[in-house]
Parts: C-alpha cells; structure tokens; sequence
C-alpha cells in the first residue's frame, strides 16, 4: 500500500533520532555558554591572603665548610733517608710527639765530635784560669825579688864606685843588671794581667770555648732536625712518606690539622654585606650530621668580594662543635640578621618584583585585581615585612597569573596554604 503523504512531513525513526540528538547537543551548548558567561561575570575564583602582625627573623641563608683552626705542613731541613713513621692519618697528636726520624747516624757523631771540642776548650780555659795565672804569679813574685836584689847590687856599687873603691865597670854591669830585672818584672806583670779574667789569655781561651760550645750546638740542631715533632696538638690529615724514602729539604712530609676552635668558612652572596653584622649567631648543621645541629658567631667578614662569583667569604667561631665534626665537612648555616616584632607580614610568593626596586602585589578590589605598590623591609622563611602600601584588612592575591583589572572572585586561604 503505498502512502500519499507528502515528502519531508513523514520521517523515519533513523531521522527522528538524529534531530533529537542535535536538539539535545544544543541545549548543553546553550547552558555551557550561560554558565561560562555567568563566571566571566563573577571573575574567576583566586586566593588571597591577608597580611598579619606577628615577629619576623630575617636570615642569610648560605653554604660552606668546615675549617681547621690551622693546617701545619711538616717537613725537614736536611736531606736524608727516613728511618721511622710513627703516625698514621686520623691519629691524635700532642705537642712534642716524634711523628718521623731520619736516619741520624753522622748527626750523631758530629755531636760527639763537638762535645769533645768543648771539653778541649774548658780544659784550656782551666788551665788559664787556675795553671797559668798560678806560674804567672809566682813568676812575678821571683821578678819582684830580682828586681829588689838588682837595685841593692846597683845602689852598692854605684856607691863604691863613687868612692873609687871599685872601677867603673862593675857599677856598669851592676846597671844592667838592674835593667834586665826590671824588664823581667814587667814581662811577668803582662803575663799575671793575661791570665787573669778579662786578660788576652782568658779571653782567648774563653773565646776558644764559646767556638767549641757553638759548634755542638750546631750539631744537636742537625740532630733535631732529623727527628719531625708535632708542633701543636691536632689530628693528622695526610701522610706523604714512607720508611726507607729518601727525602730533600722543603719537602712536605705529613699535613697536621691544629686542635682548637673549629670554624666555618662560607661564601654569602655579596648583596647580603648590608646585613652582615660581626657578632650575629647562626645556626648549622653538616650534611653528615643531620641530626646535629649547632650555634655558630659570626667572626670574619672578608674585606673583598670575589668578583668572579659575586660572593663573600664570612666565616664563622663554633664554641660547641658536635661531636663527628671534621674538616672540610659541608656546612648549611643560616645566620640572623634581624629580628622584627609585631611586623606586618606577607607570604613573599604574593609579591611581584620583591628584589627590585619597586616591589608590587596585586589586591581584591570590587571584585577585581588591582595593582598596589609596596614597600618592603626584613625578610625571612618565606615572609617579607611590609613597611607600607598594605594594611591587615587587604586582601592580597596569591596566584601570580593575572593582570591587574581581571575581575575575580576572592578566596580566602591560610598562611600555610600560602607559604
């Protein structure tokens, strides 16, 4: 039977499914459209923040390693074989501990030589001062009785010879006798003076034994030198040398960390010197030593800036070191700088441009974002204090993808959310 309708009033069922369907596809594009219009209104939903009074501590966080008190490198003067090492890297020493010994065997008979020089030269030296000075004195005393004989003979036979009892010639001999006594006592007078403290004699010989006494200090000096000491106490951080090794003058034998005060060196960024106070206490910890925390002084603030790294080297006194720290360990210390209270404060995420000169946040304002320059003061774990521009009543964006003008829907969220 055929139908009489007329075409494109009657549809299939295949036709009738397929206008539902597009029917239905437009309603869900017509109501996706009135609620993204509906939110473009609104604005979109955004977090803000609002600032708080509370302490603020500002800090210079920074890196760096553990320094020795001070590195002591040892070695010898002389050039010999090494005999004995007694030390081993890591060992404890204290002052005066024999670490090396040379072999010593010419050290040690160049001191024998000099102790038998000076005890030549004090037996000299007795010898003038006891032994000469005594013959000087009894030969003096001889002199003086020749002396006295001779002026007796003379004045007798000058007498005679006067009178003419005797001829002249004797009173001549008599005369020079006399002379030859006098030139004797002279000569022993010298000879007494000499040997005397203080005469040429004496002080020739004392001469003679200060020599002998410089040269065997000259000896046990070689001597010492080859036996290597520790100078201070410490820990020994390297060894370069074995028994049998034949060493040269100059060359560094062992590397002995001193014991004392341990100290840090680390390198702060050359913008943090405006904060950088001696005195200020900071906090480290090792990267070995996690759980170990300790307090740290401020002590030295180096007086140039590496201009390669843009960097300052400020070191630290640790008065109570854990126990494990070593040297060259690394080191993270954060030092306070500056402690603020009841500061007005802000999550630093929420500022714009916080290191430039004109620092900047976004603010809910009628339900839009609108641009407020800021200025900022200490800093520290996230939060900057705001000196002026907010007060606590503002409602400052978090999110750092919008422009100012965007309409928005304010969400408040806490501090934590925030940092």
């Amino acid at each position: 039977m055929s139908s009489n309708s007329p075409p494109g009033l009657s549809l299939t069922p295949q036709k009738r499914g397929r206008r539902w369907l597009w029917v239905t596809l437009l309603v869900v594009l017509l109501a996706a459209g009135g609620y993204a219009a509906r939110s473009l209104w609104r604005g979109k939903s955004v977090a803000v923040v609002h600032p708080e009074r509370g302490e603020l501590v500002e800090k210079v966080v920074t890196t760096g390693r553990v320094l020795a008190p001070a590195r002591v490198q040892l070695g010898t003067t002389l050039m010999g074989q090494v005999a004995d090492v007694r030390v081993d890297e890591g060992d404890r020493v204290r002052t005066g501990d024999l670490l090396v010994l040379l072999r010593d065997r010419e050290q040690v008979a160049a001191v024998a030589q000099a102790r038998a020089a000076v005890q030549r030269a004090n037996v000299v030296l007795g010898r003038v001062s006891k032994v000469s000075r005594t013959v000087s004195e009894n030969r003096l005393i001889e002199a003086r009785s020749a002396l006295d004989l001779a002026e007796q003979d003379y004045q007798r036979a000058a007498s005679l010879s006067d009178a003419g009892a005797v001829p002249q010639a004797q009173s001549d001999q008599a005369a020079q006798a006399l002379e030859s006594a006098k030139t004797r006592y002279a000569t022993a007078q010298i000879d007494v003076k000499a040997a005397e403290p203080g005469g040429s004699d004496h002080l020739g010989a004392a001469a003679g034994q200060g020599e002998a006494a410089a040269a065997l200090a000259l000896a046990l000096a070689r001597l010492d030198q080859t036996r290597i000491t520790a100078p201070c106490d410490g820990i020994l951080l390297t060894r370069s040398v074995q028994p049998g090794d034949v060493v040269h003058a100059g060359q560094v034998l062992l590397v002995l960390a001193q014991s004392g005060p341990s100290r840090l060196s680390v390198q702060a960024d050359e913008k943090d010197l405006a904060v950088l106070r001696l005195g200020q206490q900071g906090r480290a910890v090792a990267d070995a030593l996690p759980d170990s925390p300790f307090d740290a002084r401020l002590a030295f603030i180096a007086p140039q800036v590496d201009a390669d790294r843009g960097t300052i080297e400020v070191r630290l006194e640790v008065p109570d070191p854990p126990e494990g720290l070593r040297p060259d360990m690394t080191v993270s210390v954060n030092i306070e700088t500056a402690r603020k209270r009841n500061a007005l404060l802000l999550p630093e995420a929420a500022v714009r441009d916080a290191r430039a000169a004109k620092p900047w946040v976004l603010v809910a304002r009628n339900g839009r974002a609108k641009r407020r320059e800021v200025r900022l003061g200490a800093r520290g774990d996230g939060l900057v204090e705001v000196l002026d521009g907010l007060s606590e009543k503002d409602s400052v964006l978090q999110s750092s993808g919008l422009d100012a003008g965007t309409r928005i829907q304010p969400r408040r969220v806490g501090w934590r959310d925030a940092l």
